[in-house]
Parts: C-alpha cells; sequence; structure tokens
C-alpha cells in the first residue's frame, strides 16, 4: 500500500515537472517566435526594393526564418503559433521573390541603357529591350497602347520603364527590328503614360520617321522640341537620344556648367559637345570633350569614335588603331559601320588593302559609304570615304541605300574647309564649364 502511495506521488510529480517545463518551452518558444516575426518583417521593411542585392538578402534571411519558425513547430504540443508564423512568412517569401524577380529585370533595363552608352546601337537591341518590358507586365501589342499605360501608371519601375521605350524607339527608327514592330506603337504608349508636358512632348518627337541615311535621329524643329528640352523629366534623355543640334549643345553646355557637383554624370554632355565642335572643324574642342567623357566611361565606344575622326583629319593612322582596337576585340558589335570603316582607312593608309577590304566586308550597310562620297552629308563619315578612295580601296557596292529626299552630288573637296553656308556657329560654354576636372568612374563592365 505504502509502496503504491509512492509510486502515486512520483508519478504526480513526475507529471507536474514536465507540465512545468512545457509551459515553459512554450514561453520560450513564444519570445523566440517574436524575435523571429521581429527580426523577419523589420530587415524586409527597410530592404531597398530596387536593389537586387539588398533584395536577395532579405530574401534568404526571411527564407532563415521560416526555417526556424518550421523547426519551432515541430518541438511544441501546440504547434498552431508557429505554424501561423510559418505561414504569414511563406507569404512573405512570395511577395519578394516577386520583388526579386522584378527587380532584376529593372536591372536588365539599366544594363541595356548602359550598353548603349558603351557600345552605341546593336542589332538586336529592340528585340532585347522588348523582352525585359513584357516581362515587367507591359503587353506590347499594337492598338492597345492605353492597357499598358494603365500599368505604367502605378509600376514601382515607372521611370525606368519609360526610359527604357524611348530606347526601344530609337533603336527601332534606325533599324534594329522586334517583332511585332512597335514603332507606332511606343510614341501612343509613351503619350498615353506621360504626366507632364515634356514627356508627351518627346512621345511627338519620337514620331518622326529618319531617312535611310540617317546615322542619328534628328531633332525636329517644333514646339514638341522646345517643351522637351526644358522640362527635368526629358531634357537629359534628349542628349542620349538624338544627333547634334544646337539646341542639344546649348543644353550640354548649361550641364557642364553646373560642374559643381560631384555625383553629376557628364557623359552625355560632354559627347554631344565633342560631336557638334567636329561637326564645325573646332577639333581641339572635339579631342578636349571627347577625352573627358574617356575618362568618365574608359571602355565606352562614343568618345574613342570622335577621337578617331579627329586622328583621320590629322592623318595619325596609329592614333586610330589606338582608340578602336580595344572595342574591337571586345566584339561590341562585329558588323559597325563606323568602326570596320575607321579601322579600313587607318589600315589602308598603312599599306594594308587586304586588310582594309576584310574590314569593310564586315560593315552593315557598307552601301552607305558610296553616298558618302559623293553627299554633303555633313556626316564624319564623309571623310572615312574620302580616305578609303584615296588609299584606292574599292568600297562594295550592295547593299546601297537610297536617301527619301533628293540630293545634290558635292565635290570631294567639301571635306577640306567649312564655307559660311556649311559652317554652323557653336555656342561658346559658360567660362567656368572647364575649370574643375571631371572626375574619373571606375570603368564599367562590358556589356
Amino acid at each position: 500500500m505504502a509502496g503504491s502511495l509512492a509510486l502515486i506521488i512520483l508519478i504526480a510529480g513526475f507529471l507536474l515537472i514536465e507540465q512545468r517545463n512545457r509551459r515553459q518551452r512554450a514561453q520560450d518558444a513564444a519570445v523566440e517566435l517574436k524575435k523571429i516575426e521581429d527580426e523577419a518583417f523589420a530587415s524586409m521593411a527597410e530592404t531597398k526594393r530596387d536593389d537586387a542585392y539588398e533584395v536577395s538578402t532579405a530574401l534568404a534571411e526571411l527564407r532563415d526564418a521560416r526555417d526556424r519558425a518550421g523547426e519551432i513547430a515541430t518541438s511544441l504540443t501546440d504547434p498552431a503559433p508557429a505554424r501561423a508564423l510559418e505561414h504569414r512568412l511563406d507569404e512573405a517569401i512570395v511577395a519578394v521573390e516577386r520583388d526579386l524577380e522584378q527587380t532584376r529585370l529593372r536591372e536588365r533595363l539599366l544594363d541595356l541603357a548602359n550598353s548603349y552608352r558603351i557600345k552605341g546601337a546593336w542589332p538586336s537591341e529592340a528585340d532585347e529591350l522588348a523582352f525585359p518590358l513584357r516581362l515587367l507586365g507591359l503587353r506590347l501589342e499594337p492598338g492597345r497602347p492605353d492597357d499598358d499605360a494603365r500599368v505604367l501608371a502605378k509600376h514601382p519601375h515607372r521611370k525606368v520603364m519609360l526610359h527604357a521605350l524611348v530606347q526601344l524607339q530609337r533603336a527601332q527608327l534606325l533599324g534594329s527590328t522586334v517583332t511585332p514592330p512597335l514603332d507606332a506603337y511606343v510614341p501612343d504608349l509613351i503619350a498615353a503614360a506621360a504626366d507632364d508636358d515634356g514627356w508627351r512632348a518627346l512621345a511627338e518627337l519620337l514620331r518622326a520617321q529618319p531617312r535611310d541615311l540617317d546615322h542619328d535621329l534628328n531633332l525636329p524643329d517644333s514646339e514638341a522640341a522646345e517643351i522637351a528640352l526644358r522640362s527635368p523629366s526629358t531634357a537629359d534623355l534628349m542628349l542620349a537620344t538624338f544627333g547634334p543640334d544646337p539646341r542639344l549643345l546649348a543644353l550640354a553646355h548649361r550641364r557642364l556648367g553646373e560642374h559643381l557637383d560631384i555625383e553629376a554624370d557628364y557623359f552625355w554632355p560632354r559627347v554631344v559637345a565633342a560631336r557638334a565642335a567636329f561637326n564645325v572643324f573646332e577639333y581641339a574642342t572635339a579631342e578636349r570633350h571627347a577625352l573627358v567623357a574617356l575618362g568618365i566611361a574608359p571602355s565606352s565606344l562614343w568618345p574613342r569614335l570622335i577621337l578617331s575622326y579627329v586622328a583621320l583629319v590629322r592623318e595619325d593612322w596609329q592614333g586610330i588603331d589606338e582608340y578602336l582596337d580595344p572595342v574591337i576585340r571586345e566584339g561590341y558589335n562585329p558588323r559597325h559601320l563606323e568602326v570596320n570603316a575607321l579601322k579600313a582607312a587607318a589600315l589602308a593608309k598603312q599599306g594594308k588593302p587586304e586588310a582594309a577590304a576584310e574590314a569593310l566586308a564586315r560593315c552593315a550597310r557598307v552601301g552607305q559609304l558610296r553616298y558618302h562620297l559623293l553627299l554633303r552629308t555633313r556626316h564624319p563619315l564623309d571623310r572615312v570615304a574620302k580616305a578609303l578612295q584615296e588609299a584606292g580601296v574599292a568600297i562594295p557596292e550592295n547593299p546601297v541605300l537610297k536617301p527619301a529626299d533628293p540630293v545634290v552630288p558635292v565635290p570631294p573637296a567639301h571635306l577640306e574647309t567649312p564655307t559660311p553656308e556649311t559652317a554652323v556657329p557653336v555656342p561658346a560654354p559658360p567660362a567656368e564649364a572647364e575649370a574643375t576636372p571631371q572626375p574619373a568612374e571606375p570603368t564599367p563592365p562590358a556589356p
């Protein structure tokens, strides 16, 4: 009897201790779950959603928190609180995974914008831009701009997407293809999604169709151009979108006059100023601006082309090699007309006609060079074509693209000196624009 009583007391004591331990474990688990919840969701709230690295880090932390909540659930008699937190964390993970995908698509669009800055236009540019834009939610189906405009209006990456649409339209108009063609649709979409006069004006400018011989988009002489140039939301984008123009040059000089901000990006103002200076025979000025642009973006083709044209004028054939060989090795665009034509001229002038012919054979739309021999196009390729002719290099005939407007042949002598009819005054930059050298950026990665 006494033994049975002792056993009952022992079992009761054990159960009491176990109950107390269970309550303590539940309390400890509740504290741990609260800590997991606070840390996970606080980290998520602090994450910059437009930074893929930060979003990836937050996603890893959420997954770790979910696993810890699951482990706690398996150790509890009543796992409901832990399972509830685990479910909430699962939902958060799905949302962050979606954010991460969107952020990576945004960064892809930024990479494509940087690719244009580094290597210029390339054949598949329009198609490569349309793909991430569609994944970000745009249908890009002609005839339905209002549907896409509604998506853009509430999209967290709206600004980057609008910039990408401008790049897509420029690429299409200058020969890059996408299926279905969107050259009539994109301006409609930008106009429908515009929230200010600058974007509406830019949409109107992007409706202009270039001629076959145009290497750049020409800025129309219209009120829309003035509005887009004045608008803070579109002015800088104009510098990268349209070819040399006195109005763009004036904007570039204004930007260079704001050189005190070390964080500002002066690459496109320098490129615009360099190209405009070359076109009016101010070669030293063109060289100076191009060298500064090269310091900002050492791997960019844009300043290297300008410096190569200056070397061509000076008959510095090895200088052309120095500026272009790095981009040829990188294979930015193996069929780039200007790169291959300049390289061919340098090779021909150095007594290598066979290598020059091989370089010309790589050119896309090489037949354009024949027109540059005869027409007053006021493009630097005029000089390249003349140099090839002087060196006795035959320019292939096909394909030869005909300009949309009637043209009047002019003698090659127009390449030597400007005339009052062809010379265009360059507005002088502010006196202080060159006072402070521009800081060189780290070399951007090759696209």
